[in-house]
């Protein structure tokens, strides 16, 4: 017989290779908000957007500084350059936010408030 790995009481069952008791299988279950597989769909989701923004501003960004063969911009270059640099910083902080909001469902079971 295996011990459960979360009380340790004896099992004889297993969870993806895993023993677990079934009271501990219980109460696993009741901590799972309801909704929970929609919630952490759109949440993984929210991940996959903010990586291809920021993909697609760091491609920009790229492009753009790129575009001089002396590797200093133009006048009106120097504004384009900055607008490129925010934009990617910003996808770069929304990819942060989107990841942070899957952790503390995750981990925690927080609702963002925008899914509640």
């Amino acid at each position: 017989m295996a011990r459960c790995v979360t009380c340790g009481s004896t099992t004889e069952l297993f969870v993806s290779g895993v023993a677990q008791c079934e009271a501990c299988l219980d109460k696993a279950a009741e901590a799972v908000p309801p909704g929970a597989e929609r919630i952490c769909r759109i949440l993984k989701n929210d991940i996959v957007v903010a990586k291809n923004r920021a993909k697609a501003a760091s491609a920009e960004f790229d492009l753009v500084t790129k575009e001089s063969p002396s590797g200093l911009p133009h006048p009106d270059g120097v504004l384009r350059v900055r607008i490129a640099s925010r934009a990617y910083a910003q996808a770069r902080q929304d990819l942060q936010i989107a990841i942070r909001r899957l952790n503390g469902f995750v981990v925690n079971n927080t609702i963002p408030d925008d899914l509640a």
